[in-house]
């Protein structure tokens, strides 16, 4: 309910239309609120049932909110997984070409002039790594 003038509430509430501090403690205890010079008279019942369903979305948005984070914790240790094994297998990777170079190497003996890098860079180059 909306009410001009603190006597216009205090009337509707049956109390003595003078008592402007009640007006004042009523504000303060959230029971009335003054917007653009209109006192309103809060319904209780109404605030309470706006309150639940806040409290409601809220719980549910904490238990959303729960549920990413544990997903997001999921995704962490597979990215931590799939980082491991991509340095293990980059680490074959490069023992399977020293293991070449130094057969080549061995093998070939004076004939092979190429060091370990550039033979290195010449098996990517026949490789074709595609991304």
């Amino acid at each position: 309910m909306e009410f001009s003038t603190q006597r216009e509430l205090l009337e509707y509430l049956g109390k003595c239309p003078e008592d402007r501090s009640l007006v004042q403690r009523m504000i303060i205890r959230g029971e009335v609120y003054k917007e653009n010079g209109m006192y309103y008279l809060v319904n209780k019942d109404e605030k309470i049932k706006e309150l639940e369903i806040l409290v409601a979305k809220l719980r549910s948005e904490i238990a959303t909110m729960k549920e990413s984070n544990w997903d997001l914790t999921e995704l962490k240790i597979n990215c931590e997984y799939y980082e491991n094994e991509m340095r293990k297998y980059a680490q074959y990777c490069a023992d399977i070409v020293d293991v070449c170079y130094k057969k080549i190497k061995s093998v070939m003996g004076s004939k092979f002039t190429e060091d370990k890098e550039t033979f290195k860079e010449w098996i990517q180059r026949m490789v074709k790594w595609e991304e």
